[in-house]
């Protein structure tokens, strides 16, 4: 029998599916550690968010100004848009983490009732 060639060639093609497995499985490690990055950002700006409206809704008096609300991973800077009558408001809150991340949350207020009529989020 002649197997002088075999193992070799064998060897190189295991070695490869091999390389070929890990390539694979780091690929997709990379792209889980980003994916998971997103979505730590997007939690944490839907948290400033949150917490700039409980703030606002404690002290609503200061619907005439510009506000910025500082917290501990970014600001949430709080804007009068729109009066569209002489008790409702239309407020924008934009929020802003330390990396760059911004998102935009606005909401409808009524200062006689101080409730919040509608609300809702843009990227």
């Amino acid at each position: 029998m002649n197997e002088k060639g075999f193992v070799f060639p064998l060897t190189l093609m295991f070695i490869s599916l091999l390389i070929l497995a890990i390539a694979f499985q780091a690929n997709s490690l990379i792209q889980e550690k980003r994916f998971i990055a997103e979505q730590e950002r997007f939690i944490q700006l839907q948290s400033l968010l949150q917490m700039a409206v409980v703030d606002f809704q404690k002290d609503p008096d200061i619907l005439s100004e510009s506000k910025v609300f500082s917290y501990e991973h970014g600001t949430v800077t709080l804007i009068v848009t729109q009066k569209s009558s002489p008790d409702v408001y239309e407020i924008q809150f934009r929020a802003e983490l330390i990396q760059g991340n911004t998102k935009v949350g606005i909401m409808v207020y009524h200062d006689d009732t101080r409730l919040v009529e509608e609300y809702w989020e843009v990227k």
